[in-house]
């Protein structure tokens, strides 16, 4: 989906135009890395061990401190453009509307990059039933007028281990909705730097999603090679 720049088996950043990875030697070119025809089986049975490995956070910092960078650059390139051609003015007044536009810009980055971080709540149980739920939002269009538009949204319905019954949205991601099947069992694991729910029978998928990313990842890989992130594996694996 995004490419790649990880070494699927070690985790460390590839350099551009590598034919191998310069840490473990693992070749670059998706068709070098394994000789098998997929993944099937790699991904094990049993909840994953690693779901607090530093690399979580640490592209959670990283994007981060991406995002910061961006949302004190552009309000002032905005602003210094707005000066420039003399749409603000070098006054009280003008500062007041360059303080104000910044304040639009980054406020809701903050919220944004704030609601990443919130822990959400630890559950798991078993999916009984998917829907392709037809919604109906309303957007602006090229002239400013209101449109209605009607999207799709992906919900599984779970039985929690208490018995109660739970829905859960995935959004418009139809690949995650064909993923997920009626019967698996899944968890998620109420920590921040997750965001995505981990199957405990992966024996029969040869790809899944990264937890962090959510980038389609080969289930040989150990690494996402996208963000770099682990990727979640039962302890049973077919070696």
């Amino acid at each position: 989906m995004y490419g790649s720049f990880y070494c699927t088996r070690c985790g460390e950043r590839l350099k551009s135009k590598q034919p191998n990875c310069g840490s473990c030697g693992q070749p670059t070119a998706p068709e070098l890395k394994y000789d098998t025809a997929d993944g099937r089986g790699a991904g094990g049975l049993g909840w994953a061990r690693n779901t607090d490995d530093v690399r979580f956070a640490g592209y959670e910092n990283s994007y981060t401190s991406v995002s910061l960078i961006w949302m004190i650059a552009i309000p002032l390139l905005i602003n210094g453009f707005m000066f420039y051609n003399g749409t603000f003015e070098m006054n009280k007044t003008g500062f007041t509307y360059a303080a104000v536009l910044s304040a639009i810009l980054i406020i809701p980055g903050i919220i944004f990059l704030l609601k990443r971080r919130v822990k959400v709540e630890e559950w798991e149980g078993e999916i009984v039933d998917k829907k392709a739920v037809e919604r109906v939002r309303t957007e602006r269009d090229e002239e400013g007028e209101n449109i209605q538009v009607t999207y799709i949204d992906y919900e599984l319905l779970v039985r929690n281990v208490n018995g109660s019954m739970r829905t859960h949205s995935l959004g418009s991601s139809e690949m995650l909705f064909s993923y997920y099947r009626v019967g698996d069992y899944i968890k998620c694991h109420g920590k921040p730097n997750l965001k995505g729910l981990e199957k405990y029978d992966k024996r029969f998928d040869a790809f899944t999603f990264c937890m962090k990313c959510g980038n389609s990842n080969d289930f040989r890989n150990n690494f996402c090679d996208a963000c770099g992130s682990p990727i979640l594996k039962g302890e049973n694996i077919k070696s």
